[in-house]
């Protein structure tokens, strides 16, 4: 769990990095899966277009990736809460309801948990 958590942080905090090895990464599987077509008699120009067919999209490869590592957290985080200040300046009184409404369904359930002992 702890390494999980400290690589989780280190994706966060080190994007340009985590982007940089994954571009690293996905560069060596594609000159190697060239390398091994032009040993079995490709040439060098047709092994390269045939690896980047085999290989497919990089770019969706990298975006299922970023998805499994959870890199894309904190960015989805950012653009909801500007969504959601934008739908506050747009219309206040709807999300006073929202809030209103959430604290009283909330409140009963931490109260009845805080003297059960159930939390």
């Amino acid at each position: 769990m702890l390494p999980r958590l400290r690589s989780f942080w280190q994706t966060i905090w080190n994007r340009s990095r985590f982007e940089r090895d994954l571009d690293d990464e996905m560069r060596f599987h594609l000159e190697a899966r060239m390398e091994d077509l032009v040993r079995s008699g490709f040439p060098r120009k047709e092994a390269r277009r045939r690896a980047q067919i085999e290989f497919g999209s990089t770019e969706a490869y990298q975006d299922c990736v970023r998805e499994t590592r959870r890199v894309n957290w904190f960015e989805d985080l950012a653009q909801d809460l500007r969504y959601g200040l934008r739908g506050l300046r747009k219309g206040p009184g709807l999300m006073l309801v929202a809030v209103l409404t959430s604290r009283w369904a909330w409140a009963p359930a931490v109260g009845c948990s805080v003297c059960c002992g159930s939390g």
